[in-house]
């Protein structure tokens, strides 16, 4: 017995188990298995499965998918849902008929019906990024980022014959035009993407919709992590995509004095920063313009649908964590984000003297990139600068300091510096050509930060 029978013989099985139980029982299920069913093979109705089936035919899904050429382009859900529909109408009442051949032709038919919804879509998501609206356009790899204002211009059209557009087919398969309360919803989508003072532009090939849309949205987020690496912490911390529809974060405070009279205050905080017309052209200063080629590389090859690049994505999960670590009010929180930033790209595999490694590595980067730009370094210093921090978020992450005790800005202020030094020079050190190598393992980086060297 192959394993797509085994899943599908236990699914039915508990479909079995549950339409024996007497009536009374049923009141006595389990929220989560009672919400669990199949189709009824009739066409009306739901017979109750249990959370384990589902849970089993779930996997079952994410499985086949793996085992397929659709990896990371279909959806478990649509997947799963097709195989409720196919167990239920296939094997329900004629378990006889569940063979090996037949699992598989049932999993092959579920993966085929989710696989013919993928298409080419250009999608487009909202970001706040700065109140100026220059430049037109710019790009950060895949990723094409322009003004609200200038966007909304250039799609007017498609815009105003929306209304009259001919959208997705009905279940007999004719064309329909949007319904009112779909007129409705759209009105109040555009209203929401006009809050934004910015957009991001992306086109995802041939995957389900919904996958293309978290597939976009990763690499728009990894494009504002690169503008927080390019901008730096303190003037980029507002940068995000989608969130609340509101450009101000209006607050106020209230108290009474020793009279009882009321204390009234009231603060303003702008989502969007003002650079000035020409930010864009200072970021691609000097060797700006060579960083963000690289950069745009990493985010293009380490979210390959086929096959990431394995450098690029362990860089797209640091810059992660140091986007996380910028946006976060909390400063006890940046601190371990920063360090769990370097560490992603700094540990390779299971390594100990993990702050000896951190210290190490992270010094010898940034002594290599002072040195080849002709600046004098003291790696010794390089090096306890990046020990205290670790060893302080170390002593947070364990229970041996506070996170409200005082001097943890001064930390996070220096923890910031060095993550963000450290991302810049990996991206430089091991360049386009780094992030385009899908033969790079653990063994091959180690020998490459071997080669890394600083004096004692």
């Amino acid at each position: 017995m192959n394993r797509h029978r085994a899943d599908i013989e236990f699914i039915l099985a508990e479909v079995e188990r549950f339409a024996r139980l007497p009536r009374e029982e049923y009141g006595e299920l389990t929220f989560y298995d009672a919400l669990s069913h199949l189709p009824h093979p009739s066409g009306s109705g739901m017979l109750i499965c249990g959370y384990a089936a589902n849970s089993r035919l779930n996997k079952l899904a994410e499985y086949a998918i793996s085992k397929s050429r659709y990896v990371r382009r279909v959806a478990v859900q649509s997947v799963a849902k097709e195989l409720q529909r196919l167990i239920s109408k296939r094997f329900i009442g004629y378990r006889d008929a569940l063979t090996d051949q037949a699992a598989d032709r049932v999993v092959a038919a579920a993966i085929k019906h989710a696989a013919r919804q993928c298409t080419d879509m250009t999608h487009i998501i909202p970001c706040h990024i700065c109140h100026d609206q220059s430049p037109a356009l710019f790009q950060i790899g895949p990723v094409t980022f322009m003004p609200m204002e200038k966007w909304l211009t250039i799609n007017s059209d498609a815009i105003q014959k929306y209304p009259n557009h001919e959208i997705s087919p009905d279940n007999e398969g004719k064309s329909k035009t949007p319904t009112k309360i779909q007129l409705m919803l759209a009105e109040d989508t555009l209203s929401y993407y006009k809050s934004f003072s910015w957009v991001a532009q992306i086109h995802v090939k041939d995957c389900e919709p919904s996958v293309g849309r978290q597939l976009a949205m990763s690499m728009v987020r990894n494009a504002i992590d690169v503008l927080h690496l390019l901008v730096g912490a303190p003037y980029s911390k507002h940068f995000c995509i989608e969130g609340a529809a509101f450009r101000a974060d209006r607050r106020g405070e209230i108290a009474l004095d020793s009279a009882g009279d009321l204390c009234l205050r009231a603060s303003i905080k702008w989502r969007r920063g003002h650079f000035g017309e020409t930010w864009w052209q200072a970021i691609n200063r000097g060797s700006g313009n060579f960083l963000i080629e690289i950069l745009g590389v990493a985010i293009k090859e380490g979210n390959d649908i086929r096959r990431p690049a394995p450098l690029a994505g362990r860089f797209l999960d640091a810059l992660t964590w140091y986007g996380e670590a910028v946006r976060d009010e909390f400063t006890a929180s940046r601190i371990v984000k920063y360090i769990t930033a370097m560490e992603r790209v700094l540990i390779i595999g299971s390594e100990a003297m993990i702050a000896d490694i951190i210290s190490s590595r992270g010094a010898a980067l940034m002594y290599n990139f002072e040195v080849a730009c002709g600046r004098s370094c003291d790696s010794n210093a390089l090096r306890k600068r990046f020990r205290r921090v670790y060893d302080f978020r170390s002593r947070l992450v364990h229970g041996s300091n506070s996170p409200m005790d005082d001097g943890l800005g001064e930390i996070a202020r220096e923890a910031e510096e060095l993550c963000r030094a450290v991302l810049r020079c990996i991206a430089i050190y091991y360049g386009q050509e780094g992030f385009l190598r899908r033969d790079l393992g653990n063994r091959e980086l180690k020998e490459a930060y071997a080669a890394l060297s600083s004096p004692n």
